[in-house]
């Protein structure tokens, strides 16, 4: 009888403990319902075979993005997102009415997760071209009838504390 718990308990830890040890491996992979609140500085999603796969729904990223322009008086009316990549660094660039597009930058960590950074850059001049992407708390120069022209487009700087017009 003693020899059958001593089985039984060897047993139940090693369900216990694979169990255990799936979870963690997949913990990101699992959790379809990331609480994406946030626009800024907020966990999107995972790096999957070398591609970004965004473990937050569509409906849920355009949500959090109208509030996050609501709140900081963009008067935008976004339509639609895009993962883009350009110069190896990802973005979520969105589009809005009024030929507008505003770009957060996606920034992986040493764990392969996808958190967005906390600057957001809209233009309408640049929108259709090259766009003003975050660069840190910064968004780059943006030159809509091409690099040598003298004359920038425009470019609000976003962040948790509101728009900045530079």
């Amino acid at each position: 009888m003693k020899k059958y718990f001593v089985l039984l308990f060897v047993l139940s830890l090693f369900t216990f403990s694979c169990e255990q040890e799936d979870r963690n491996s997949n913990s990101m992979e699992s959790d379809s319902n990331v609480n994406f609140e946030r626009l800024t500085n907020s966990l999107v999603g995972f790096e999957k075979n070398g591609k970004i796969d965004l473990n937050v729904s569509d409906d849920n990223i355009m949500k959090t993005f109208k509030k996050f322009a609501f709140d900081s008086r963009l008067e935008l009316e976004p339509e639609s997102f895009e993962l883009i990549k350009v110069d190896n660094q990802s973005y979520l660039r969105f589009y809005s009415k009024d030929h507008k597009a505003s770009t957060i930058a996606l920034i992986k960590g040493d764990d392969n997760q996808y958190r967005t950074g906390d600057t957001v850059c809209t233009s309408s001049a640049c929108s259709a071209c090259c766009g003003c992407l975050p660069n840190g708390s910064y968004c780059t120069e943006c030159r809509p009838y091409g690099p040598n022209n003298p004359q920038k487009g425009d470019c609000t700087r976003s962040t948790g504390g509101g728009p900045v017009i530079e």
